[in-house]
């Protein structure tokens, strides 16, 4: 980073990387965080830091919730009309591939049908979950940024959804060649009533199921340690992406469409908080040089000469 007066710089937590490349983003150029990574920090202000950080989740994921049916009601029509336009696109494009893949899956290896099932369930909250943990203790500048990039997200995954309300494949009916795998093969209690209250099921598009392990396999990709360590996650963040994108769609929750969208959403909303974070850096006023220490106690500084 170079600073205001022209002198290099570099941040006392180095620099995010994002899409495999480094991004010249210092951390001065955030906002004013706490200073969470000192170990004399006392421990009321590790408390208020951590419950905040509670609330910005919980609070967002709520809004985005509630938000189809405060903004737009009963979107059941629209959102049906919506799939029937996307699968006759599919087919327009000749990637309507979802049926096939989930009747071959069914007819000749049902434990793969199983297995996406587990997956699409214990391969995102709970890793997800995991991850931000362990960043959050481990590397809290990281972990703050890809929270910020995931916030971002949400508000244009919602955007989306308040103009292209989507119902999922699973909801068409069996005349698309489609079932919904999890009522149909387990496990029961997700595709129960119990669990309606914790997903938008007319926000198919985009998937930011997909969307978030996209951002999640940028991530791990990216992350350096023991040189086991970083070829796994290396391993992980190729993997975990595609895995999620057969479990999203030979289990019928989301179109190849959607997956796609979820992608787009991901990358743009790196654009965009990589930029908003570039403006801030241009915007902020230059910080005062304090004096020197020396000037500061009357000393003559190097190269003047004292007067009496």
């Amino acid at each position: 980073m170079i600073t205001q007066n022209g002198a290099k710089a570099s941040s006392k937590f180095g620099v995010i990387r994002a899409w495999g490349m480094r991004s010249h983003i210092s951390l001065a150029q955030f906002p004013q965080q706490p200073a969470f990574n000192r170990l004399g920090q006392s421990t009321p202000a590790r408390f208020l830091w951590n419950i905040r950080e509670l609330i910005i989740a919980t609070t967002t994921y709520l809004v985005y919730m509630f938000a189809r049916k405060v903004i737009l009601g009963d979107v059941v029509s629209v959102a049906t009309d919506n799939a029937h336009k996307t699968v006759e696109l599919e087919q327009k494009l000749h990637f309507f591939w979802e049926p096939v893949w989930q009747g071959w899956a069914i007819e000749h290896a049902e434990w793969l049908v199983v297995t996406l099932n587990w997956a699409y369930i214990l391969t995102f909250f709970p890793v997800i979950a995991a991850t931000a943990v362990i960043f959050y203790l481990r590397d809290r500048p990281r972990y703050v940024f890809y929270r910020n990039v995931i916030l971002t997200s949400f508000v244009v995954a919602l955007l989306v959804f308040i103009f292209f309300p989507l119902t999922p494949p699973r909801m068409l009916g069996p005349e698309f060649g489609l079932i919904d795998a999890i009522a149909e093969y387990g496990p029961a209690i997700y595709g129960g009533r119990e669990m309606a209250f914790f997903y938008n099921a007319y926000a198919a598009m985009p998937s930011l199921h997909f969307g978030w392990t996209v951002l999640f396999g940028i991530l791990f990709w990216n992350t350096r340690g023991p040189l086991g360590a970083t070829l796994l996650l290396k391993v992980c963040g190729i993997s975990y992406p595609a895995l999620t994108f057969f479990a999203i769609t030979l289990t019928g929750n989301h179109y190849i469409v959607d997956a796609i969208g979820g992608a787009l959403v991901a990358l743009l909303s790196l654009l965009i908080y990589n930029g908003l974070v570039f403006w801030w850096g241009r915007t902020r006023k230059p910080e005062r040089v304090p004096k020197r220490e020396s000037e500061s106690r009357g000393v003559p500084s190097r190269g003047r000469t004292a007067t009496a």
